[in-house]
């Protein structure tokens, strides 16, 4: 028992988190510095916004422009985001910590891209979708959930888009105000074991 605890990524407690449920510290592998990332290092961060992404994913792929512009508006205002794939393990030619270094140059991520072959991020949080966001509100030393769902309500074109759910959270973290309600995601199943 304690060799499986010392060699998985990611210290978490098990089940889902809903709306007001604080995130466990956490350590994965970032493709992007080839360091490992925990929770502990955003400790000065308002909130932190987590992204579900994958390489594979066409879905995820429509949004690379949009997280490029929201990661450079908002890392400024102290919310910073991560990226974590889950699917490493399923479909490792396409989503290996290589393939993610590779795509994290080449769309030019300034943030951390996290993998999660066993999906103990992802299953803590219940996130089911590539691409889906987690917002977290730092709340004294722990990190809440207030939003989980969908980026926008348009994945297929940025220029449609009539409901900005992410920027409307984010902007109501930065003003002090309500945080809008959840919604459904759309994008790739994420593969379970």
């Amino acid at each position: 028992m304690q060799r499986y605890i010392s060699t998985i990524f990611l210290l978490i407690g098990v089940g889902y988190l809903s709306q007001g449920q604080t995130l466990q510290p956490f350590q994965l592998s970032d493709a992007t510095s080839g360091n490992q990332m925990s929770l502990n290092s955003f400790q000065q961060a308002k909130a932190l916004v987590i992204v579900f992404t994958s390489n594979y994913c066409p879905y995820s792929k429509l949004y690379d422009s949009r997280l490029k512009e929201w990661t450079e508006k908002y890392n400024s205002a102290n919310l910073p985001f991560i990226f974590i794939n889950p699917n490493s393990k399923y479909h490792p030619e396409y989503e290996s910590l290589e393939a993610m270094a590779e795509r994290a140059e080449e769309k030019g991520y300034s943030v951390p891209y996290l993998s999660d072959p066993d999906q103990m991020v992802s299953n803590n949080l219940g996130a089911t979708r590539t691409p889906e966001v987690f917002v977290l509100k730092k709340s004294g030393d722990q990190f809440r959930v207030v939003y989980r769902g969908a980026l926008d309500d348009n994945p297929q074109r940025a220029d449609d888009v009539t409901q900005a759910y992410l920027a409307q959270v984010l902007e109501a973290i930065v003003s002090g105000k309500p945080t809008p309600a959840n919604q459904r995601p759309t994008g790739c199943m994420i593969k379970k074991g």
